[in-house]
């Protein structure tokens, strides 16, 4: 009775946790025995629940051609697969995951067969190929608070996602018959509509929802740097008549000069009128 409790409980509390994924599923996704119909025994509850697979690290087989930095001229790789641990299973939440809380690089020592373009024969070389390998594993949201744009989102750790803080504009999006992006938070064009274009054209997936001319694209931002050049250089001058006027900034230090210049030259004028004074008193004397 007591082993039956508590597998009554954990089946509740499995349901309450999972309400809305399970909410989402449809009928067709489960295939039903035509003796039960599709109600559940105590027997069938106990069972499922004991083949749970926890999360855990477990052997998973790995692609090594995959985590070679350059294979343009590798013919084969020997082994192509590698036994490393990875986190997998199930978790209680419908959101959570079961990722790594601690890894570490294994080396996996490897025989390539390599091309040698333009030469037809081949070269066989040996090295190894490091991959990463699951120490630690646990129930988590794969998505965390800093994979949130701050500008544009916020987390929400029930859900393990990151909302758009533009609600509004969401409810716009989809009341225009237009997609709401979650990610980027951007609205854009239905995926009905999303087309292959021809050379010289390229879709616009957030306002014509048609094929436009890339020309367009370009001549719009050639026009705002234009634009933004135009701007620039108005402020630039504007800026420096102020400051001719004030003698402020680049011209202060002229300004200094030139009354500087001016003051000597008016001492060397005074001085040359006192001494033709002097001469002209000496020859009035005389």
């Amino acid at each position: 009775m007591a082993g039956r409790r508590d597998t009554g409980t954990l089946l509740n509390a499995l349901l309450l946790l999972n309400l809305t994924y399970v909410g989402r599923m449809s009928a067709e996704a489960v295939q039903y025995g035509e003796e039960s119909g599709g109600s559940c025994t105590p027997t069938q509850q106990r069972s499922i629940l004991e083949a749970v697979t926890g999360c855990e690290a477990r052997e998973t087989l790995l692609a090594l051609r995959e985590h070679m930095p350059n294979v343009s001229d590798v013919i084969q790789v020997i082994p192509d697969f590698a036994s490393v641990a990875r986190c997998g299973g199930s978790c209680d939440l419908y959101k959570h995951r079961c990722i790594p809380t601690e890894t570490r690089m294994k080396r996996v020592d490897v025989m390539v067969v390599l091309s040698r373009f333009p030469r037809v024969q081949t070269e066989t070389q040996c090295g190894y190929v490091e991959v990463e390998e699951h120490v630690g594993c646990r129930c988590d949201c794969p998505v965390k608070s800093r994979h949130c744009r701050p500008d544009d989102q916020y987390y929400e750790g029930s859900s393990c996602r990151c909302i758009c803080l533009d609600q509004a504009r969401r409810n716009e999006c989809i009341i225009s018959g237009m997609l709401w992006d979650p990610v980027n938070c951007l609205c854009v064009c239905p995926k009905a509509s999303w087309r292959v274009c021809s050379t010289g054209y390229i879709f616009d997936f957030t306002r014509t929802c048609q094929c436009v001319p890339t020309s367009t694209t370009a001549s719009m931002g050639l026009l705002v740097a234009v634009i933004v050049l135009v701007t620039c250089l108005l402020v630039s001058v504007a800026g420096g008549f102020f400051m001719y006027r004030r003698q402020t900034g680049l011209f202060k230090e002229a300004a200094k000069t030139r009354r500087r210049n001016t003051a000597v030259a008016g001492a060397d004028v005074a001085k040359h009128l006192t001494e033709y004074d002097l001469v002209k008193e000496e020859e009035n004397t005389s």
